[in-house]
């Protein structure tokens, strides 16, 4: 029996009685308790034999972890419940455990700080079947135009433990990560980073994958079809290094994806130049065509835009680019190297990533387009709750909000205008990318990063966007008086929730500070009109 379970329990339901709406099973995948915390994950090997026909898996994940804490008896790892065990062990010893939800709680000796250990866990069974992928994530089992096999796996809501063991929580990366996946022969099965084995047998084909760099275990993907590879090489003028470009398609997608892939070296040029070196060479940059829409697979993007132009087809802004390949690519910098440390704060991924279409756009259209682009997205904004969701309970908010999306992104778009200087702005956006490079951070982080690089105190502003519904209104008042030559005297301030709200607006050319109190400022030229901040995400309203 395992150890100290009443004492967990006891922290379960302390949690709940804070989240009152949320469960057991919330909490147990979300918080980082007693038990998951006192060890960091170094490394996974994760081994699996998967077969089509039945829809089945089967094989082991050996663990590498440190201890940075004493451990308290028990360890607990994470899969779903209706996966069968075959055994846990450590060093060919059996371990003890239990299971209660997605939990596996397993007895653990006494294990002090340095210390490092293995624990491998031996599973088979039917992985959960995606109902909308990636939104609803799962394994997608399905077929190619010639009725082939052409299968796919996306769990960023639901978690990495829906198909493998393992610590299924933002903040513990491995360093590293090995995984070899065994498909009927005929079949190529992609992993992430860079194929380092391939062991063909009787029946099955073994094709083993190793990632180099900390990898968020959402990431870590397996896509299985008939497909051809390719290989491009981009030279960054960023890091004089060459970039190895890989490609697995649909074999009668050869001579599409041969050109439509060309938007890729363009787009990793202008990444590089404002975010910093793509973060994973020593992984290569991969695109895998797959059967649903797109993911940001590390080092492995899911590519499903079926070579179409826009989204799915729809190319709102008319300047001809896959949206799928850029967001995804933009997820590299930002979700991949720069990871939040709880999904309720995944407007780190979604915001920067979102904002870095419209870096894109403006490093290949111009800023005009850029900003045209940025305010087109207005229309996809709801402001109906906060940004940033309830923590701890691993919350999904794409059920019904893409405000982590869109109001993020135009958030940091306000922020460049409020901040006037261009040059410090790509300064601040490449420091913050590259700083945090292979690192889990919080909102907290980004706000003190941000803060100390700013002109003003931004610390109001991403509050403001980021914990409130409500967007922030630039409230002024117009009076004029003198006969001869009238002089226009304007007023304004912010109507905010945060109560420090300041942020500088354009007013006959220069930048003003304004507050939540009232400022008076005196013109002789025309009255100051709303369009002067037309690329500000704030409302505008006149008091008579």
């Amino acid at each position: 029996m395992v150890k100290w379970i009443g004492f967990l329990w006891a922290c379960v339901f302390a949690w709940q009685g804070v989240a009152q709406s949320w469960t057991a099973k919330d909490s147990l995948i979300g918080y980082l308790n007693p038990y998951r915390s006192w060890f960091d994950v170094t490394h996974y090997d994760l081994q699996l034999r998967i077969d089509p026909d039945r829809q089945y898996i089967q094989g082991e994940n050996t663990i590498q972890f440190t201890a940075i804490d004493t451990s308290p008896g028990v360890l607990q790892l994470d899969l779903a419940p209706h996966f069968t065990i075959n055994a846990i062990h450590s060093n060919g010893q059996p371990l003890s455990y239990q299971q209660r939800h997605t939990a596996i709680w397993i007895d653990w000796p006494e294990t002090r700080p340095g210390e490092s250990a293995t624990i491998t866990v031996a599973y088979q069974g039917r992985p959960k079947v995606a109902r909308y992928a990636p939104w609803q994530g799962g394994f997608v089992w399905d077929q190619d135009e010639k009725g082939n096999p052409w299968i796919g796996v996306a769990c960023e809501g639901e978690g990495s433990h829906i198909w493998w063991p393992g610590k299924d929580h933002f903040t513990d990366e491995p360093d590293s990560m090995r995984m070899t996946f065994a498909v009927p022969n005929g079949l190529v099965a992609v992993g992430n980073g860079r194929l380092v084995d391939t062991r063909k047998q009787d029946s099955t084909t073994a094709y083993t994958w190793a990632v180099k760099n900390p990898i968020n275990t959402y990431n870590v993907s397996v896509n299985i079809a008939d497909y051809v590879h390719f290989t491009d090489t981009f030279s960054s003028t960023v890091t004089e290094n060459d970039l190895l470009l890989s490609y697995y398609v649909l074999r009668y997608n050869l001579d599409k994806a041969q050109q439509h892939f060309e938007q890729v070296k363009p787009m990793l040029a202008c990444f590089e130049k404002h975010f910093g070196p793509y973060p994973f060479y020593a992984d290569s940059y991969k695109l895998v065509e797959t059967p649903y829409l797109g993911m940001e697979h590390q080092s492995a993007i899911a590519y499903g835009n079926d070579y179409q132009k826009g989204y799915a087809g729809f190319d709102q802004s008319g300047l001809g680019f896959d949206y799928i390949i850029i967001h995804e690519s933009g997820h590299e910098w930002f979700g991949n190297s720069i990871t939040a440390s709880d999904l309720a704060e995944v407007w780190i991924h979604e915001s920067f990533t979102t904002y870095s279409e419209a870096v894109y756009v403006e490093c290949l259209f111009g800023t005009q387009k850029a900003n045209a682009y940025m305010n087109m997205q207005r229309m996809m904004v709801r402001n109906k709750k906060p940004i940033i969701g309830p923590m701890d309970v691993r919350f999904d908010g794409w059920a019904d909000d893409n405000d982590q999306y869109y109001k993020g992104a135009l958030m940091l778009h306000t922020l460049r205008q409020a901040i006037g200087d261009d040059e410090q702005w790509w300064g601040l956006l490449q420091d913050f990318s590259t700083h945090f490079a292979h690192q889990v951070i919080n909102t907290d982080s980004v706000i003190r990063f941000f803060n100390a690089r700013s002109p003003f105190d931004v610390k109001p502003f991403f509050d403001q966007y980021l914990r409130h519904a409500n967007l922030p209104v630039l409230e002024y008042k117009v009076s004029q008086f003198g006969s001869e030559e009238p002089v226009t005297s304007m007023s304004f301030r912010w109507k905010t929730d945060e109560p420090d709200f300041m942020l500088p607006i354009p007013v006959d050319g220069e930048m003003k500070m304004v507050s939540t109190v009232w400022t008076a400022m005196e013109r002789v030229e025309n009255e100051w009109l709303p369009e002067t901040i037309k690329d500000y995400y704030v409302r505008v309203k006149r008091i008579k």
